[in-house]
């Protein structure tokens, strides 16, 4: 019975550790991206100083959109592949044979 209980005990250990360290990959890919986001808004802000026509307003705040748009499709896929890493390490963990 010992033998059991320590190896569920184990099982419980390694899944808290997998979630935990893929959650603080997870978090630090959201600060990094933030990080990102955050220059990019400061960046457009820069150009909208400048802008001396509606036509050139137009450009810029098209020009900015898209390129947010593209990087907000890559820290999504970035995002959902840290996410898929964490279920299937901890599908993994879970799908061990049952001690004994």
């Amino acid at each position: 019975m010992n033998v059991v209980m320590a190896e569920q005990l184990l099982l419980i250990r390694d899944s808290y550790s997998t979630v935990f360290t893929s959650a603080q990959d997870y978090s630090t890919k959201v600060a990094e991206f933030a990080y990102t986001n955050s220059e990019a808004s400061l960046d457009f802000a820069k150009g909208l100083a400048g802008v001396a026509t509606p036509l050139d307003f137009i450009e810029l705040s098209t020009a900015h959109s898209r390129r947010r748009l593209e990087t907000l499709a890559d820290q999504t896929k970035i995002l959902a592949a840290l996410a898929q890493e964490v279920a299937l390490a901890t599908r993994s963990l879970l799908r061990r044979p049952p001690p004994g």
